[in-house]
């Protein structure tokens, strides 16, 4: 039986923390965004929570009409439902808001490309004009299908769009993916053996130049330099 907290207000503040309010739920969903995962890959990924926890809370967001399995037998994936993927903006805002409280970074290591390339994309600004269509983004294991309409980019389901119908696919090294938090254009990374492209590539590289060095990621960008990496291209 479902045994959820609720603050029981009359308020829909009160109703979105009853549903995502407790500890980790949000740190779930912004894990599911990129597309779906196992509960395995789940628990690597939230280093510090406990399997009694992420299962609580799973079932939490399942019951909440955020969350869903998808797969068959012992191959069962968790994804986001059309309701969990309508976070996106509340994560970016408040992803904005917590941005210039990131601790000093010691090693890059520290970050993850998953969360690297989530927050980039969480915070895309508006994108130039004729854009329009579904690209992928991949760095290391992780992939990322965005659609831009009109000048707003929107994350999509990873079993939702189909491969051949991407305008470009887009491999970034992590080195890459860093580089263009701190702020190098896409031509830079290209001839630097940073990124590849697959597809149309004047789009390509019209989108990746939008995505660079985002306000939301600018401390963050801040503490990568600060840990080391390379600080970013002069943009031209």
């Amino acid at each position: 039986m479902h045994m959820a907290r609720s603050y029981e207000q009359f308020c829909p503040m009160a109703a979105a923390l009853d549903a995502i309010g407790a500890r980790w739920a949000l740190l779930v969903v912004r894990e599911l965004m990129l597309g779906p995962r196992s509960f395995t890959q789940l628990t690597e990924a939230l280093a510090g929570i406990g399997t009694d926890i992420l299962t609580a809370r799973l079932r939490s967001l399942e019951h909440a009409g955020v969350v869903h399995r998808i797969g068959e037998g012992r191959r069962r994936d968790y994804a986001l439902t059309d309701e969990g993927r309508a976070l996106q903006a509340v994560l970016s805002e408040l992803a904005r808001w917590g941005a210039a409280r990131l601790a000093p970074l010691r090693n890059p290591n520290e970050v993850s490309t998953r969360t690297a390339l989530t927050a980039l994309l969480l915070d895309a600004r508006p994108i130039p004009t004729g854009l329009e269509g579904t690209y992928e983004i991949k760095s290391g294991q992780d992939v990322a299908l965005v659609s831009v309409r009109g000048t707003k980019l929107m994350l999509d389901s990873a079993n939702e769009a189909e491969a051949d119908s991407t305008v470009a696919s887009m491999l970034l090294t992590r080195a890459g993916l860093f580089a263009l938090i701190l702020g190098t254009k896409a031509r830079s990374l290209l001839e630097g053996g940073k990124l590849e492209i697959h597809g149309q590539k004047r789009k390509a590289i019209a989108l990746i130049d939008a995505l660079a060095a985002p306000e939301l990621i600018k401390p963050m960008a801040v503490r990568m330099g600060a840990a080391g990496l390379e600080p970013p291209t002069p943009r031209v």
